[in-house]
């Protein structure tokens, strides 16, 4: 057999050679084919063609800007009528007026909107919940601390304005040593973790993790860690995406046979384990009524 016989089959005991693609494109459209070409028609010339062309779902359409209106005016309903700060505002028991308040709350017997920062005068300690009831609301978290930067913190305690040592004790039963901080969220965290003194360091450790055990922490940490993951996946996303339009354009047909014949597996499957499942029950049936 020569090389061009691979090309060849067999209808009949004739040799006939496989349609060319001119011969399928006839198949399908028949006379309308003959002759067709888009070349030198005007209306091809840009590439999509408008003429004649139309919505034909209208009710879909509609459907589709309905759903667009709602979900921007829920957004927005969201946004103005809704408390985001609410939800994020670390919570302070020194700072209230006998109760625990919301930092940058207002309440009606203390307001605290210009002071929506946490401190937290105490970090000895094994308990987290003994480290955050020291916690003050401060306008600015202390930036050092020397005594004109302790001097300019402002902080809120017992529902009344207050500066200096009050916000930021010195050395003694709260803490050992004021230290210096920065703005992380909502929370002022030490700005040289190496710099505090030794039990200070497993209560920073101890805060650490009760701010990363909540929900919005484990989200954090876990966006952090699969950063890379996430880009990766923007990318291929992509990629897959050309592939597919690519696979879909080239071979439609085949893609379109292959989806029937795993629709067609499956429900032999489901026939073949349903039929199995009746088998079994009803052998048990039986059993039970022998017994």
């Amino acid at each position: 057999m020569e090389k061009d016989d691979l090309f060849v089959r067999y209808e009949g005991g004739d040799e006939k050679k496989a349609a060319t693609k001119e011969d399928k494109i006839k198949g399908k459209y028949g006379e309308a084919s003959d002759g067709f070409t888009l070349k030198g028609d005007d209306k091809y010339a840009k590439g999509m063609v408008r003429e004649g062309r139309k919505c034909t779902d209208i009710f879909c359409l509609a459907i589709f800007f309905a759903f667009l209106g709602a979900m921007g005016y829920a957004t927005f309903y969201g946004f103005h009528k809704g408390n985001i700060e609410k939800l994020i505002a670390p919570v302070s028991v020194n700072s209230g007026a006998g109760e625990p308040v919301l930092c940058g709350i207002n309440t009606n017997t203390t307001k605290l909107e210009d002071y929506p920062l946490l401190y937290l005068q105490n970090l000895i300690g094994t308990e987290p919940e003994a480290i955050f009831n020291s916690g003050v609301c401060v306008k600015a978290c202390p930036s050092g601390t020397d005594t004109a930067s302790v001097n300019k913190v402002h902080c809120v305690v017992d529902g009344k304005p207050a500066t200096g040592s009050t916000c930021v004790p010195a050395s003694g039963g709260l803490q050992t040593a004021p230290y210096a901080t920065h703005a992380v969220g909502p929370f002022c965290l030490p700005t040289s973790y190496s710099s505090l003194p030794p039990k200070a360091k497993d209560g920073i450790n101890i805060v650490k993790k009760q701010i990363m055990s909540g929900q919005s922490g484990k989200t954090i940490t876990n966006m952090v860690n699969a950063k890379s993951a996430i880009l990766i996946s923007f990318v291929m996303g992509f990629v897959y995406s050309l592939i597919f339009l690519y696979l879909m354009s080239a071979f439609a047909e085949q893609i379109a046979w292959f989806c029937v014949f795993l629709v067609q597996i499956g429900l032999l499957g489901a026939a073949a384990a349903s039929f199995m499942e009746y088998s079994h029950l009803k052998g048990e049936a039986k059993d039970q009524k022998g017994d």
